[in-house]
């Protein structure tokens, strides 16, 4: 009897074990969504801030501080996903490219300075040469290195859960700026279509990705196919956004923004569709806003299977100018994620929770709980164990 119920339990833990590795995965997925789109236009930004005449100390701290913390999310975020890289020299490579962005991020930080210093105080045009020059070459070098994190980054994570949910952040950045121009704000138009043409842009790339490693040529069609597509609806949606910025009280510029805009969603989520099945369980929590749905007529369309026009030719993807958006590298074929059983180590590194980390809270308690036991032939205590690591990387994720 009591084999039974240590039985019952271990498959009750396994299956608690399994959603959170899957809300995980989600979470991780989002958050490679979110900072790895736009992943130089905080250091671009920091570049201006250097140029303004005369120097503006304030503004220029603002720029850092932004730069330094979207230099942190990546690393943070790349340190999650070297966990998921099958390969441990690759994913040793990920988390050194991690931590060298924050560290090189600071130089880039303190040479900008230099920059603006040594303009600001009248100081000599070879000084002031040298300055720019360093601070170019330390750009270069956290560009690069931030680069090459992204496309390790990308072999980690489930390219259709990615598109996913760069399809829910374009919806929402949609729904945005139907609210801006109600507003008439000019500036978070523009942002919000930014954001989206980047998103899509990340799209193009992931499914770039899966074509270079895939070996069947009836699917890299369909993902070309659908690529094409969806590269061919980038530039009338930011055309006619230009059109409704200019005329924002006028219903059929913004009525042709709408259309250009479903026919994006449609497109990103058509290559979502096209690409190969996830390891991952669906997420219930990709909805699409209430606004989005009224304004665009929005009746079962998002989400679902959209054919592509024959009349869409098949040809090579041309490089889209975008902000932020190099091409991707190579991925091997082992680098394929790892299961929920194998990672997640039995021992984790748990620091003391804060105050506004419940789940860190609930994580430690259990860990020093499990402690007491061994988890050597004792299937329970081992998926409690992991159970606890689970909790501890969930909650990295979610605040």
């Amino acid at each position: 009897m009591q084999g039974r119920q240590e039985r019952d339990l271990a498959n009750q833990a396994a299956q608690t074990l399994d959603v959170m590795w899957h809300n995980l995965q989600h979470g991780l997925v989002r958050q490679v969504a979110d900072y790895f789109t736009d992943l130089v236009g905080p250091i671009k930004n920091l570049q201006e801030t250097t140029t303004i005449v005369p120097a503006d100390e304030t503004a220029y701290q603002q720029a850092a501080d932004t730069f330094l913390e979207h230099s942190r999310r990546v690393k943070r975020t790349a340190n999650l996903a070297a966990n998921n890289l099958i390969d441990p020299w690759r994913g040793n490579v990920l988390q050194a490219l991690a931590s060298n962005l924050e560290s090189v991020g600071s130089q880039v930080s303190m040479a900008g300075r230099a920059v603006m210093s040594a303009r600001q105080n009248g100081a000599s045009a070879q000084l002031q040469n040298a300055a720019s020059d360093h601070f170019d070459l330390v750009k270069k070098h956290w560009t690069e290195c931030a680069e090459r994190t992204r496309n390790l980054v990308d072999e980690a994570i489930d390219a259709k859960a990615f598109i996913k949910a760069q399809e829910t952040g374009i919806l929402k950045e949609t729904d945005r700026i139907e609210d801006s121009v109600d507003q008439h704000c000019l500036t978070s138009v523009v942002n919000g279509t930014t954001s989206i043409a980047l998103r899509a842009n990340r799209v193009l790339q992931v499914a770039m990705r899966e074509t270079v490693n895939s070996e069947d040529p009836i699917y890299v069609d369909r993902v070309n196919e659908a690529a094409q597509w969806l590269r061919a609806t980038i530039t009338p949606m930011v055309a006619d956004t230009k059109k409704m910025v200019l005329a924002m009280d006028n219903p059929d510029a913004r009525e042709h923004w709408r259309v250009s805009s479903r026919n994006l969603v449609e497109a990103v989520s058509n290559v979502g569709q096209v690409v190969a099945p996830s390891y991952l369980h669906p997420f219930v929590s990709t909805t699409i806003p209430p606004s989005y749905a009224y304004h665009h007529k929005v009746n079962g369309l998002v989400g679902s299977k959209f054919g592509v026009s024959d009349e869409i030719p098949v040809a090579e993807m041309r490089q889209l100018h975008v902000q932020g958006g190099p091409s991707c590298g190579r991925s091997d074929d082992n680098s394929r994620p790892l299961s929920p059983e194998t990672d997640i180590e039995d021992e984790f590194n748990y620091p003391m929770p804060e105050e506004n980390q419940p789940i860190m809270a609930a994580a430690h308690a259990l860990h020093q709980e499990a402690r007491l036991w061994s988890s050597r032939d004792n299937e329970l205590i081992a998926a409690t164990k992991r159970i606890a690591g689970l909790m501890a990387k969930l909650s990295q994720v979610v605040r």
